[in-house]
């Protein structure tokens, strides 16, 4: 793994390389692809960057507390972790219950920064939402069109699954809409029951909506702990 500095100087690299492609364009269909293409790589390094800088608090031999239980972390393993900018290389910390070294292991990396299942929350967003709005098969393919990789088959389906799976308490206690039934077509109500539909909730808890598939109470800071925990628990299944 790169030291820091050596990351951070990369990314310095990276952005006068892509000015300096998108300044010799001849077209602007030319400048937009070579920007577009440098954006994503350029936010692979950022994210790179930031993850290294995280993860290096969490040297070998370090104990923590987590769950009422005493962990230390052992050693890192080598993962990829899927970013909106792609996949990005990264030293995992990995823990193990202090005394019992052949017990689960822990991930509080992955905790800590918030991940779900090897994604990040705007990937697990992104997937949700576009799933709900056509075809796997289609998502992936708009996905890789727009951000030149996309999650697998096998990935998505997961990714449904855990989102599913939390989406159905939030229904079952959710009030039916005013007029239910009705026939002049969908009342109010019923627009904002389609707007507070599980998969949309998801895609728009980054920017602080009302309401949310996980609790309901307007707490942004809360609901994105409860999407990590799926991820964490079910995404990895």
């Amino acid at each position: 793994m790169a030291s820091i500095q050596q990351s951070w100087d990369e990314v310095d690299r990276r952005v006068r390389e892509v000015r300096r492609t998108v300044e010799r364009a001849t077209s602007a269909e030319e400048a937009e692809g070579a920007a577009w293409a440098g954006l994503l790589a350029l936010g692979q390094l950022l994210m790179g960057a930031y993850f290294d800088q995280r993860a290096s608090a969490w040297m070998t031999g370090k104990r923590y507390s987590h769950a009422d239980r005493r962990y230390e972390i052992v050693g890192a393993e080598g993962v990829e972790i899927g970013t909106r900018f792609g996949k990005v290389a990264v030293a995992r910390p990995v823990g193990r219950l202090v005394g019992a070294p052949r017990a689960s292991r822990d991930l509080p990396f992955d905790r800590e920064v918030g991940l779900a299942g090897g994604f990040t929350l705007p990937v697990v967003t992104l997937v949700a939402r576009l799933t709900a709005l056509m075809a796997f098969a289609a998502s992936r393919e708009l996905m890789k069109s727009l951000l030149a990789w996309a999650p697998s088959s096998r990935s998505v389906l997961r990714i449904v699954d855990a989102v599913g799976a939390q989406a159905r308490p939030f229904l079952e206690q959710a009030p039916p809409p005013d007029e239910d039934g009705a026939r002049n077509g969908p009342s109010r109500s019923h627009k904002t029951a389609h707007r507070d539909h599980p998969f949309r909730g998801m895609a728009i808890t980054q920017n602080g909506a009302s309401r949310s598939p996980v609790s309901g109470d307007g707490d942004h800071t809360k609901r994105r702990i409860a999407i990590t925990h799926v991820g964490s628990e079910h995404l990895s299944k």
